[in-house]
């Protein structure tokens, strides 16, 4: 159980870290035609350059659109502070709170990894 439990983990950690900004996936989250999806303001910047937007995965000309199922997720999910000093944990709804709560350093300017716990029941 364990083991099933690091893996859905690892699987729900990488499903909500946008590719391009490798900071945690809140609010708003898109995807292209493809399935692969980035943050809102990722994607914003990559449709307000002059070129015809493409995924930052796939490279394809794309228009994106929503991703609710991640969206619905996200908040309810459990998250661990990336900071090592620092001991925080909650759901991914306060994690946005708890980072704009911080100094610079522990921002969200700063890439960073996150850890999500998921409780799996077989």
């Amino acid at each position: 159980n364990a083991v099933l439990q690091a893996k859905a983990g690892q699987a729900v950690q990488e499903a909500l870290t946008c590719v391009v900004c490798w900071l945690p996936m809140m609010g708003s989250i898109v995807q292209c035609q493809r399935g692969h999806v980035v943050c809102g303001g990722c994607a914003a910047k990559i449709e307000s350059g002059s070129e015809p937007p493409r995924c930052p995965s796939c490279r394809d000309e794309t228009a994106f659109s929503r991703c609710l199922c991640l969206e619905k997720l996200a908040p309810v999910c459990l998250f661990s502070c990336p900071e090592s000093n620092c001991k925080w944990s909650g759901t991914g709804a306060e994690l946005l709170c708890h980072s704009c709560q911080r100094d610079v350093a522990h921002s969200a300017e700063a890439p960073r990894v996150i850890q999500v716990v998921i409780n799996v029941e077989v």
